[in-house]
């Protein structure tokens, strides 16, 4: 049984790709394909991407619309990618403006979707740093403890009447370098927040700074698909995971779209 390969859509360019969807060889669910049964219609898959400075997000898009006006959810028009189909060709006609627009939906969902991931990623980070300036601080403390502890016996030491001078010179070396320490430890501390909490400063006002952002939509292929009885026909699958040389993976992640992962040709 033949499988669709990346070559079958780059012989037809830019140009849409038609196909037949043989339902009565599918071996999934029934439940799944029946919105495609006595139906004709359109499928659109593109690569949507939000740079940030941390990640750049990306999802595969499909959508797919009948010629009755219906728009098919996520879930539904990836059962395309595991329906056996007839061999590729031309398409006779063009898209309808409900295909770019049900694509233009859902591109819309995948950047609102973005950005309410970008501002829990920011929440987490600056969750992350307040951990780590109450774990600094801290531990700060319990270091300037040692460092009075360490100056309270230095001196305590150096009061003896019975220390030699030798011993008190010593003692006054390491006072002076105790003091020292303690003298520069207050700055260095809060030194190393206000580092801590620029980062976070930073990465807030790249978030803050996307939410204007529309990101970047492109356009793989558009399908014309066309349910209809295999007697007579023999099918093949859209569907198939080739070598990565071949294939891509359409996943979307997305769950406010419902798509699951399916892999395709393209």
């Amino acid at each position: 049984m033949r499988r669709l390969r990346a070559a079958d859509f780059e012989e037809f360019g830019t140009a849409p790709v038609a196909f037949d969807l043989y339902l009565d060889n599918f071996d999934g669910s029934l439940a799944a394909i029946k919105p495609f049964r006595d139906r004709c219609g359109w499928l659109m898959v593109a690569e949507a991407q939000f740079p940030m400075p941390f990640i750049t997000w990306r999802r595969t898009l499909v959508v797919c619309v009948s010629d009755h006006g219906e728009v098919f959810a996520p879930s539904t028009a990836k059962c395309v990618f595991s329906i056996p189909t007839s061999l590729p060709r031309a398409a006779d006609d063009y898209p309808p403006d409900t295909l770019d627009e049900a694509m233009d939906d859902l591109y819309r969902r995948f950047i609102r979707r973005t950005q309410r991931d970008n501002l829990a990623y920011l929440a987490e980070a600056q969750g992350h740093t307040q951990e780590k300036i109450a774990v600094f601080e801290s531990e700060c403390r319990a270091r300037e403890v040692r460092i009075v502890a360490a100056l309270r016996g230095l001196r305590a030491e150096r009061r003896r009447a019975d220390i030699s001078p030798e011993a008190r010179a010593e003692i006054d070396s390491k006072l002076m370098r105790l003091s020292a320490l303690a003298d520069d430890f207050g700055p260095w501390m809060r030194e190393r927040i206000r580092d801590m909490r620029a980062e976070d400063d930073d990465l807030e006002q790249a978030v803050l700074d996307s939410l204007s952002r529309k990101g970047v939509l492109e356009h793989r292929y558009v399908v014309r698909w066309r349910a209809r009885s295999a007697r007579g026909c023999p099918p093949v699958r859209l569907a198939g995971r080739k070598p990565e040389t071949e294939t891509g993976q359409v996943v979307i992640s997305d769950q406010s779209t419902l798509v699951r992962t399916a892999w395709v040709n393209y």
